[in-house]
């Protein structure tokens, strides 16, 4: 390696695939360049550390730490872009794991589409409330932060189609063939009218057979209660449900355990009558949620 680029390197962790891509895309880029890392941090005013760590593949960059090293080096920034989400997307995932939302084609109902919101959100390497609100053009009328919060959560879908392409402006779907199929998806799921509503009968616990049915369950009940705010569910339980673990539930996965359970319950109002059936659903799936915790 010449004297320019620096001392050697140690090699790129690939724990995670994606995030050592990135940081080979990271190394060939600055290679290019004829950068060492002294040199490439007074052109970004970040520091050599910082930048050699954004390419060791133990991490995933900031997305600004990232494409300043990357225009300093005159490399392709829609390409870092692209490699940055998919190693976000995937280091979130391993941090997080979760059941990964459909495709817009997909969606046929408000769980569907709840569903495919988060998903989008992540793809888009989960950014923060104050970067969406300023992509979508800070109309904070049509999405305010708060709401886009609820929205790339889980716990609610947007109220209108405005409100929907805000939330589109601030996942950055910008293709118009892509964007098409959204709108098409808000549109389906809008025209599907009250049969798109949880129907009780039909989601009665009694109907609860394998585990992976539960998170599914709670999601409709949670829908049929009309859907209420994470810190209105702490406070009906006596903050006996947490945000976060409501939060976690309601994106798909599994109350980590019964007090959990019998607080999204009480959240929801269940009556003493259901709660039995709820329970007995509970119980009858132990087998099979130890042997998924094992």
């Amino acid at each position: 390696m010449s004297t320019a680029l620096g001392r050697s390197e140690n090699p790129v962790v690939r724990d995670i695939a994606e995030v050592g891509t990135l940081a080979d895309f990271q190394r060939e880029t600055r290679h290019k360049a004829g950068l060492s890392y002294d040199r490439l941090a007074k052109a970004t005013d970040k520091s050599a550390t910082t930048l050699r760590r954004a390419a060791s593949g133990t991490c995933v960059p900031p997305r600004k730490v990232l494409l300043a090293a990357i225009t300093a080096c005159g490399g392709p920034t829609e390409r870092a872009i692209h490699l940055w989400k998919q190693a976000r997307y995937h280091q979130r995932m391993v941090d997080k794991p979760r059941t990964p939302g459909p495709p817009p084609e997909l969606v046929r109902d408000k769980f569907g589409m709840r569903a495919a919101l988060v998903e989008l959100y992540e793809k888009d390497g989960a950014p923060t409330m104050a970067e969406m609100h300023d992509r979508a053009g800070g109309r904070h009328g049509k999405l305010p932060p708060s709401t886009a919060y609820r929205i790339a959560n889980g716990e609610t879908v947007p109220a209108t189609l405005a409100q929907f392409e805000a939330y589109l402006d601030a996942v950055e779907v910008r293709k118009p063939a892509r964007r098409g199929l959204w709108v098409q998806a808000w549109h389906r799921v809008q025209n599907s009218g009250p049969a798109s509503l949880p129907d009780l009968r039909s989601w009665s616990p009694n109907s609860i057979f394998t585990a992976g049915q539960i998170p599914n369950f709670l999601i409709r009940l949670y829908e049929s209660v009309g859907s209420p705010r994470t810190l209105q569910m702490k406070m009906r339980t006596g903050s006996r449900l947490d945000p976060q673990t409501a939060r976690r539930i309601l994106t798909g996965r599994m109350p980590p355990d019964i007090d959990a359970f019998t607080a999204f319950l009480d959240a929801c109002g269940v009556k003493p009558e259901a709660r039995t059936r709820w329970l007995d659903a509970w119980h009858r799936t132990h087998a099979e949620r130890m042997t998924r915790a094992s």
